[in-house]
């Protein structure tokens, strides 16, 4: 690959985009869906699971954006471009930068910068799809429900033509076939990444009885393992124990019902069983 003169892109390109890392987006506040649908499935169909797996692939979203967090919660993005990684809202920067720059380059280095950008890209929508299959485990037959909401959120939000209001129409197995035919720039993945990301929060903030389902959850098993270490069990016993609470116990169980004597009582069942 011809080797560009990345030199004379960092004063136009670079800086836009690095500062653009600290961003965050476009996010927006959220706003309160009025569906009378979600009447009917917040705390059933929507529950602790449901807001669980949406976190889930909410951290994943904007691990695509901005980067994995590491030591110190920095981030590192994963996408590497002219040898050094960049997340895709920096690319995304880049892209639209890029069109101004066809002077500056020759056209075989034009060319080259859009190839790897394209190859990113691919990337990218590799990465969305596996995160969305953890979702599609809880939401299986569920599209006619959740088109609904989405129509509702994109009217909200003034976003008719955005992806995802068409998305929201396709049938349930054309769903990545939509996706990968009008996702084609990193501009247009970002873009669809914020709508999804806003409406993924408007449908958590619009289901108070899943969100307080939760939030007792993470509460019972904080608790739970604040009592782990007065078990004197191995690390591996305690790993599969844990497993086996969250599973067969944790939803039944009260907060008052955790109790070092009721873990105790469980775990001995649970290693003799």
């Amino acid at each position: 690959m011809t080797k560009h003169p990345m030199h004379t892109l960092y004063p136009l390109i670079l800086c836009t985009a690095f500062s653009a890392l600290h961003m965050q987006g476009k996010e927006q506040p959220h706003i309160k869906l009025e569906s009378k649908m979600l009447a009917l499935v917040d705390g059933s169909f929507v529950n602790a699971d449901t807001v669980e797996h949406i976190r889930i692939f909410q951290r994943d979203i904007i691990n695509i954006l901005w980067g994995d967090k590491g030591q110190g919660n920095a981030r590192e993005a994963r996408y590497l471009f002219d040898g050094k990684k960049f997340g895709a809202q920096q690319l995304a920067t880049f892209e639209d930068e890029l069109a101004s720059m066809r002077d500056v380059l020759s056209p075989q280095e034009f060319a080259d910068l859009h190839t790897q950008l394209n190859r990113c890209l691919l990337e990218m929508k590799k990465d969305m799809l596996e995160s969305s299959n953890k979702l599609k485990t809880i939401a299986a037959g569920s599209k006619g429900t959740m088109g609904v909401l989405i129509e509702e959120d994109c009217e909200k939000r003034s976003n008719k033509n955005s992806v995802l209001f068409i998305w929201a129409k396709a049938k349930e197995e054309e769903e990545d076939v939509i996706f990968d035919r009008h996702v084609k720039t990193v501009r247009d993945f970002y873009t669809f990444s914020i709508d999804l990301l806003n409406f993924l929060g408007d449908l958590v903030y619009s289901c108070p009885r899943a969100v307080q389902q939760f939030e007792q959850r993470i509460q019972k098993w904080e608790k739970i393992k604040s009592i782990m270490p007065s078990l004197s069990i191995s690390a591996q016993q305690e790993k599969e124990f844990l497993k086996h609470v969250k599973i067969n116990h944790l939803d039944k169980l009260s907060l008052g019902d955790i109790t070092p004597g009721k873990l105790k009582s469980l775990a001995a069942e649970f290693i003799h069983s």
